[in-house]
């Protein structure tokens, strides 16, 4: 989490303050009260089913190519910013990405992100597979991070991973199935993808590559026909460029608003009237 402060991007969650209570830190954070991708694309979740009963059937997306292509280009954008600043995710999933009020995600729940600059490959590689032992979500991480191989671009091949896995969901779902040895795509997993011809199919068979060499860069994905041809479609229909333009340039200007007022309240702040050595939290960003 504090990371946050140095990235400053619209479309990643923002942290108001961070308070220390002894050994304990608190984040205060927006509430976003859309919920998460997966509650946008799927609903509120069903009860568990009773003991004997069978497996319920995969839940149903509620949501339009179009606007799940829309939403997940901006995670797509979150991830580029990220990288681009040497930080990366680790832990991406539709749980962790938040839906604002105007429609736009949030990436959120950095507690396992970490910046790295000036390393070797080897070095990024031991230093993510290390923190993530016992944190990651095995679901969505890239199967050479469960198997701690000392291989690495960079590390964003792991966010590129998880990604994938999440635009896989978003699609079908229901998570792909892996081979328990190798923890890559089942064959009837790759099957389904060569037999697709999609657009969508393409572009999974990119993200969810076995080797991390064989996989784009996020900034490479979001140039894939995927999110180009979809959003020419919806010109097409509409008369006019929906998201991502409009909504993106919204959140930027939200953001812009938000960091004048922040800056305007900060100078006027009057100083606290309680000595912070008398205080048992303290607060570290807003100096309150």
């Amino acid at each position: 989490m504090l990371l946050l402060p140095l990235l400053q991007h619209p479309l990643l969650i923002r942290v108001d303050c961070v308070f220390f209570d002894g050994t304990l830190a608190y984040v205060q954070t927006p509430f976003y009260q859309q919920g998460d991708l997966q509650l946008w694309l799927f609903g509120p979740a069903l009860p568990p089913p009773a003991v004997g009963a069978p497996p319920p059937a995969p839940p149903r997306v509620l949501r339009s190519e179009m606007e799940i292509c829309t939403m997940l280009r901006q995670v797509l954008q979150a991830l580029v910013h990220m990288h681009a600043h040497n930080v990366f995710h680790r832990d991406v999933k539709l749980t962790n990405v938040l839906v604002g009020d105007d429609g736009s995600p949030v990436l959120c729940d950095f507690g396992v992100s970490k910046m790295h600059a000036g390393l070797t490959m080897a070095a990024v590689a031991s230093a993510v597979t290390t923190a993530v032992q016992g944190s990651l979500t095995l679901a969505y991480a890239a199967p050479e991070v469960i198997r701690q191989e000392a291989q690495a671009r960079g590390g964003e091949w792991a966010d590129v991973y998880s990604f994938g896995v999440c635009l896989w969901v978003a699609t079908w779902g229901k998570l792909p199935t892996r081979d328990p040895a190798t923890h890559c795509l089942s064959s009837s997993s790759k099957a389904q993808l060569r037999g697709g011809g999609g657009n969508v199919h393409d572009l999974l068979q990119k993200l969810l590559a076995d080797k991390p060499s064989d996989r784009p860069s996020a900034d490479q994905a979001l140039l894939h026909r995927y999110f180009s041809d979809t959003h020419e479609v919806s010109l097409k229909v509409y008369g006019c460029w929906p998201s991502p333009l409009p909504l993106t340039l919204t959140v930027l200007l939200r953001w812009l608003s938000s960091t004048l007022a922040l800056s305007s309240t900060s100078r006027l702040r009057a100083p606290s009237p309680t000595p912070r050595a008398a205080r048992s939290s303290k607060c570290l960003m807003c100096k309150c």
